[in-house]
């Protein structure tokens, strides 16, 4: 019986550390779900620059044919 009841006791516990547990892990969950969001929204800025500057090495590329070709006015 005494040790039945310890069992029970520790058992209790089990459970009430397990509750008391539980916050803690959703807190870490969350955590790291906003850490991997946060990494992929700097993958995607990341990418953003590289396609802008993708886009205007053409336009860059023109321009300086474009000066090179004119002739200078001189003032």
């Amino acid at each position: 019986m005494p040790f039945d009841l310890l069992i029970l006791v520790f058992s209790v516990s089990q459970i009430n550390f397990d509750l008391l547990k539980m916050p803690f892990d959703l807190l870490i969950l969350v955590f790291s779900a906003s850490q991997i969001s946060f990494d992929l929204l700097i993958l995607v800025f990341s990418a953003s620059q590289t396609n802008f500057h993708l886009l205007k090495m053409p336009f860059d590329f023109l321009f300086s044919v474009h000066r090179a070709l004119m002739p200078k006015i001189a003032l």
